[in-house]
């Protein structure tokens, strides 16, 4: 491990204030990422319902309580309140709290593989000497490390709301995306040092980009990639059947490909392949639709990718020189092919013009939020209110 000549000079006390130092860093990182999942559930449920983030108080949707501040600690209020309205006993979808977990984790899990391991989850960059909570956070002795880590989880979070948004079957507002794009392609611009890998954009002979514009080119090729493998994935019968799984894997595939660049775009998409064809299967044989399940499976393949991407980046160029793009094209050709997949209509799934604000407490579908339990430490709502 980097720097582990220096952990064993240290004495016993100074090991033991890292480790502290360490623990109370995580906690720190959880605690910011859980409130942020609970922000990500306004996001998620008012966004395509074109209400307001800011001005409307978190609330029951049923009974138009205000939420205590005691009841909106993320995770734990859910608990509390033992998953019901404190003044009607309404029940709270366990969704809230999984939300919220999910991201803390993605703020913990990639702290520790990005940043604190010195950059051993990285492709092309050679993992840092000096390794530890204390010289890769708080000293910040590499500040590419903490930006690539802000990056990837930004992305991360943008790519599980369009997922969710999907999940439901509503549709993503334009305007969502837009943002999205613009605060991707921003983040880049500002530090290029986003993409560690080979960015293989075609230039004139003697001409180099600035390495802003080839960060800027290398998100707008993976947009580009991922979107384009993912709309020949849900193209066809999927499409027709499920149009807001099909809007939100085009969209949530795009928004990978900014994250990790295209040439990731095009591994995950070959990725996914067998997840596509075991639903596609899984779904003919229950009658059921079960493609939309590919939505929650996507953010934790993404995270996964983000954890091993120095791992699977060896792999695959490896595969590439044993013939490879012999599979790649076989692939390519396979994907067209599951869109043909015949897929049962999806049930239970409301679009987000068909929802009349006056009765979404008679929704009890957990797939669809229904109350707010959490709001995060800035003025915003969590939720619907009457």
């Amino acid at each position: 491990m980097p720097g582990s000549s220096i952990v064993n000079d240290l004495s016993s006390v100074e090991l033991a204030n890292i480790r502290i130092m360490t623990a109370l860093t995580a906690v720190w990182f959880v605690a910011l990422g859980a409130s942020l999942g609970s922000f990500l559930n306004v996001i998620v449920y008012r966004v395509p319902l074109g209400r307001s983030l800011w001005r409307q108080p978190s609330a029951c949707p049923n009974c138009g309580t205000p939420i205590r501040l005691g009841d909106n600690i993320p995770i734990f209020g859910w608990i509390k309140v033992g998953a019901r309205c404190r003044s009607c006993r309404w029940p709270i979808p366990i969704r809230y709290p999984l939300v919220e977990l999910a991201v803390a984790l993605q703020f913990l899990i990639l702290l520790f593989a990005t940043v604190v391991s010195g950059g051993e989850s990285l492709p092309y960059r050679t993992p840092d000497h000096y390794a530890g909570v204390v010289w890769t956070v708080w000293y910040a002795k590499y500040p590419d490390l903490l930006q690539i880590y802000g990056f990837h989880l930004l992305g991360l979070y943008l790519l599980l709301a369009v997922c969710l948004m999907g999940f439901d079957g509503r549709r993503i507002p334009q305007a969502f995306i837009s943002v999205s794009l613009g605060l991707l392609l921003g983040y880049a611009f500002l530090f290029p040092a986003v993409y560690p890998q080979d960015q293989l954009i075609l230039t004139p002979a003697g001409f180099t980009w600035d390495d802003r514009f080839t960060a800027i080119g290398c998100g707008l090729g993976g947009w580009l990639v991922g979107g384009f493998f993912a709309a020949t994935q849900v193209s066809g019968a999927i499409s027709r059947t499920v149009p807001c799984l099909r809007s939100g894997w085009i969209f949530a595939f795009g928004i990978f490909g900014i994250i990790f660049g295209w040439q990731a775009a095009l591994t995950m998409a070959i990725a996914a392949l067998p997840l596509w064809w075991i639903l596609a299967a899984a779904s003919l044989l229950s009658g059921q639709n079960l493609m939309r399940g590919m939505l929650l499976i996507l953010p934790l393949m993404a995270t996964l990718f983000a954890v091993w991407w120095r791992d699977v980046d060896a792999f695959v160029s490896r595969q590439l020189e044993s013939g490879f793009w012999i599979y790649l094209w076989s692939a390519a050709f396979l994907s067209l092919l599951t869109s043909r997949l015949p897929v049962p209509p999806m049930k239970h799934l409301i679009a987000a013009d068909e929802i009349d604000e006056h009765v979404t407490h008679s929704l009890t579908s957990s797939a669809l939020p229904q109350a707010t339990l959490i709001e995060p430490h800035v003025p915003s709502t969590d939720g619907p209110s009457n």
